[in-house]
């Protein structure tokens, strides 16, 4: 008797923890861990990049609009119009924070992207962050080629849009592509 009394407590053991084992294998699929990708979004989130991003648009779309004057003179000035109003409508600023987000995956790992997400919410509360030396290293060694990286990345990716939105504008618009006439010529007096 005192046999089967254990038996069965095993079995109501062992049915329990099946139980329970099977109840929390859907939680724990359902919460799968970050990418490598989410977690440097959650750096630049920390960063305060879309802010920047979101403040400097309007001055890089302008730019690229006087480029697009100097490197085509002979463009009506409606073309540079409404290529300055397409790009505010095509412009996403998530493009802009994926093309950033991959050169934080490239030159760190997820520890330290945790790590540098842990300094900034420091420096945020106005405290004193807390950096390993290693991580301290790395930002030395590595941010010049991070800066540079940066920019490449955010030019090609608005060269890019910029011709893209040129060549729709042209194409609904060929009427803007008209060179003027050349200036006449003035006679010897």
């Amino acid at each position: 008797m005192y046999r089967s009394r254990i038996f069965i407590a095993a079995m109501l053991m062992s049915v329990t923890f099946t139980a329970h084992k099977a109840q929390s294998a859907p939680a724990a699929q359902a919460t799968p861990a970050p990418t490598i990708h989410q977690k440097a979004l959650e750096l630049l989130g920390a960063m305060g990049t879309r802010t920047v991003l979101e403040q400097n648009i309007d001055a890089m779309i302008e730019n690229g609009r006087q480029k697009l004057v100097q490197q085509h003179p002979g463009l009506d000035p409606a073309f540079s119009e409404e290529w300055n109003k397409r790009m505010h409508e095509r412009v996403k600023i998530d493009e802009f924070m994926n093309v950033v987000a991959a050169i934080y995956e490239k030159h760190f790992t997820i520890p330290e992207i945790d790590e540098l997400i842990q300094m900034y919410h420091s420096l945020a509360k106005l405290n004193t962050p807390h950096v390993s030396a290693s991580l301290k290293q790395k930002l030395n060694d590595e941010m010049p080629e991070i800066q540079a990286d940066m920019g490449a990345g955010l030019m090609q990716l608005s060269e890019k849009l910029g011709s893209e939105v040129a060549q729709s504008v042209a194409a609904d618009h060929p009427e803007y592509m008209k060179e003027p006439p050349p200036p006449p010529e003035e006679q010897p007096k």
